[in-house]
């Protein structure tokens, strides 16, 4: 999140989603999102970022903004879930969809990518319809 703030126009908002369910480290929900309200505290207070806390799912359903200029896809790393995420940001008319976990290791993610055209980029395991 604070990568994607640093090379957005000044005008552009970036929102960020989660409900704080996993996280790599197996630490608590309650410390993961104090972790990301620390990390993300100016970016907010700045107007730059909004912090929205709830299931990408509730989020799909309530969104009604602009067309995002890029949905950077970082939840369920399955077939299901992944093609849910992608159909939400083609129909969201988002200009650009992206997300990580192209590898052996999530063979859904590849799959569906793959199903949407494949990646028009590849860098490890981004990926870039």
């Amino acid at each position: 999140t604070t990568t994607i703030s640093l090379f957005k126009a000044p005008d552009q908002r970036v929102i960020t989603v989660d409900n704080y369910c996993w996280n790599p480290w197996g630490i608590t929900r309650e410390a993961h999102e104090a972790l990301a309200a620390h990390m993300l505290r100016y970016l907010v207070e700045t107007g730059h970022v909004e912090r929205v806390t709830m299931d990408k799912n509730e989020f799909f359903t309530t969104y009604s903004g602009p067309p995002p200029s890029l949905a950077f896809l970082d939840a369920m790393h399955d077939y299901e879930e992944t093609k849910k995420d992608i159909v939400w940001a083609r129909d969201a008319g988002t200009a650009v969809i992206a997300g990580h976990d192209y590898t052996d290791d999530f063979p859904g993610v590849i799959e569906v990518v793959n199903e949407f055209g494949g990646p028009r980029r590849l860098a490890g395991s981004l990926w870039v319809l």
